[in-house]
């Protein structure tokens, strides 16, 4: 842990180090400044000490921009709204003057910039198949809810899947996979996922 701070720290010095380069170019009017993560980290959280896994703590990342040239820059709004680093491409593409290309998955996280209460995805994967494959998963997520499938069937495990509703357990310590009343809710996830993996299975790279 005194090493995770001292890297936040780092990282806090080397953003400051950054806007002042900005400044004494004289490029700080014209520049927007996008901050964010690949990943957040487990700290201790559900007993782990890493990140790939996808819980809130290891997957929920911060994201600041900040675009000197808007209206809205300078109050420090926030906002609810369903968005991933699937976005930042065609964000800053768009900050450039040009058009995404039409086969990207993201979106222009500026909409949300201009109006907090904007809505650019209903839901959205959540894919992790880095290291071991029994530590590979895919997950859909909505503004409330989250459906994770563990597909590893082997050495012992079988496939598992987990249903929480993140709006009100933000910690994940409730699985609502087997709760009668989150049936519907587990079935519209489902097909969520269903969705998702045939998207992954036409589109992806080998």
């Amino acid at each position: 842990m005194a090493t995770y701070h001292q890297q936040v720290y780092g990282v806090d010095v080397a953003v400051g180090m950054i806007r002042k380069a900005i400044a004494e170019a004289g490029v700080e009017d014209n520049t927007v400044i996008i901050f964010t993560s690949d990943n957040g980290f487990f700290c201790g959280s559900h007993g782990y000490g890493s990140k790939v896994l996808p819980y809130e703590e290891a997957s929920r990342v911060p994201l600041i921009v900040y675009d000197p040239r808007r209206r809205n820059s300078g109050r420090g709004l926030r906002t609810d709204a369903l968005a991933g680093n699937v976005d930042i491409a065609p964000t800053i593409l768009a900050l450039a003057g040009i058009d995404p290309p039409p086969n990207m998955d993201g979106r222009n996280l500026m909409a949300i910039y201009d109006d907090p209460h904007a809505v650019i995805h209903q839901w959205l994967p959540l894919i992790d198949v880095w290291g071991p494959p029994a530590t590979h998963s895919l997950a859909v997520v909505t503004k409330d809810l989250k459906y994770i499938f563990w597909p590893y069937g082997a050495d012992g495990m079988t496939p598992a899947e987990e249903l929480y509703h993140t709006a009100q357990d933000p910690l994940e310590l409730v699985n609502l996979a087997r709760h009668p009343e989150y049936r519907d809710a587990l079935e519209a996830m489902r097909a969520r996922y269903d969705q998702a993996v045939e998207h992954w299975r036409r589109h992806a790279v080998d």
